[in-house]
């Protein structure tokens, strides 16, 4: 049976007082999913392009790892969901794509890196000990026992490569089609 489309069910569901502040509030989620989703899509693209422009020889090691991580991701996920490989595409199809993937996100991150450095994206020293610091108040322990669990470079490494990201986002140019 349905519920009645009325003030008490905006106000159990949507929290608001009536049911249209419930469909504005339906609206705006919908709205906000659209434009974060082609956003998503629009970033994707730009680093795509910047991967195809980046040249150099990749550390095979570093290509090697990324692809090591995405298939544990996989299978954890395929297994969450009792699926297999097998199912969807042959299995030398299915790491090929996720190598030739890896591949695609290591010279993407390479040149991110680059563009930090060049761009002086590269979170300092004092930043990485604030980040630490917020890290260890949320946890309850001293920034010391933090620290030594970090692996500070891999941080700043993140940190420069998500800055790099923002700011060639911020510089490129989207044309809809």
């Amino acid at each position: 049976q349905l519920p009645a489309l009325n003030s008490d069910f905006a106000k159990k569901v949507g929290k608001v007082d009536t049911m249209e502040a419930f469909r504005e509030q339906v609206r705006k989620q919908l709205h906000d999913g659209k434009h974060a989703s082609a956003l998503n899509r629009a970033k994707d693209q730009v680093l795509t392009q910047l991967a195809s422009a980046a040249e150099g020889e990749l550390p095979s090691v570093l290509v090697e790892s990324t692809y090591q991580q995405e298939m544990q991701n996989i299978q954890q996920q395929l297994q969450m969901q009792r699926m297999s490989l097998d199912r969807h595409q042959t299995r030398e199809n299915f790491t090929a794509n996720v190598h030739a993937a890896a591949e695609k996100n290591t010279r993407a991150r390479m040149a991110l890196l680059q563009v930090a450095q060049n761009e002086g994206l590269v979170p300092t020293d004092e930043e990485i000990t604030k980040n630490l610091q917020e890290r260890a108040d949320r946890t309850k322990k001293t920034l010391e026992e933090v620290k030594a669990n970090a692996n500070i470079p891999a941080m700043q490494r993140s940190e420069a490569i998500r800055r790099a990201a923002d700011w060639v986002i911020e510089h490129s140019t989207i044309e809809e089609k």
